[in-house]
């Protein structure tokens, strides 16, 4: 349905697909994705400058940024920046999500922090898209937001401790990994045994070890030959199922 859009509302607003954006940007960018949260498959965070620069290029070509801040809470050894923070003209959208921070995978909820003015807008949009989320989730969204946030502490030790299990043991055999700054998933090189096709090598390895991976093939041609493992598991079974990798 056609709609008048207001002046204020003009800026350019369709994500753009990759980082770094002015790398990628073109006439149909109209908003940079930047994820100052660590983003999966690679678990990097992005420093303040960045942020900076990235927000200055928003600024020269008047265009919104849409920041995912998902992992917020997880990260290792460095400090979260949230972009928003950083904002002086009101051109970010900041994305939040339940699933991760409070392990509510399965009810789907979270909130979005929008530029001053454009609340109404966006729950027009939320409407005609989702409707609405189902009551009682809302009332399990609103229990982990204003209640004790100690478990979330936990989860992040927990996660902390399973790195450094799962780092052990791909040290020990030799393979190749990205180290993570924050959330909660190690990024695999086990280029060496799949024979230029991961997703078939996981299909496998998963019927014959009983150990699901995700095949970086997944995340986009870059991906072939890595592997998406997740951390949130018991030690002893990150120290089984990587112990079964194949090494080099």
């Amino acid at each position: 349905m056609p709609t008048r859009c207001r002046t204020s509302c003009r800026r350019r607003t369709v994500s753009s697909p990759t980082w770094p954006p002015w790398r990628r940007g073109s006439p149909t960018t109209r908003a940079p994705s930047s994820s100052t949260r660590p983003p999966t498959p690679l678990g990097s965070v992005f420093g303040e400058q960045t942020l900076r620069d990235l927000l200055a290029l928003a600024k020269r070509h008047d265009l919104w940024v849409i920041s995912d801040e998902v992992y917020e809470y997880f990260t290792y050894g460095t400090r979260h920046v949230s972009l928003a923070s950083l904002d002086e003209d009101d051109r970010v959208f900041s994305a939040f999500s339940l699933s991760k921070t409070y392990a509510m995978t399965g009810v789907r909820v979270g909130y979005l922090v929008t530029p001053k003015g454009l609340g109404p807008t966006m729950r027009t949009v939320q409407e005609s898209i989702i409707s609405c989320v189902a009551e009682p989730d809302q009332w399990a969204a609103l229990a982990a937001i204003v209640g004790d946030h100690s478990p979330v502490q936990d989860a992040r030790e927990h996660y902390r401790r399973n790195l450094e299990v799962a780092t052990g043991v791909l040290d020990a055999a030799g393979i190749r990994y990205n180290d993570p700054k924050g959330a909660f998933y190690l990024w695999i090189d086990v280029s060496h045994a799949t024979d230029g096709d991961v997703a078939e090598w996981a299909l496998a390895f998963l019927q014959r070890e009983r150990v699901a991976v995700a095949p970086g093939s997944a995340f986009g041609r870059t991906g072939e030959g890595w592997i998406r493992v997740c951390l949130a598991a018991t030690p002893e079974d990150l120290r089984r199922g990587l112990g079964a990798l194949p090494t080099p």
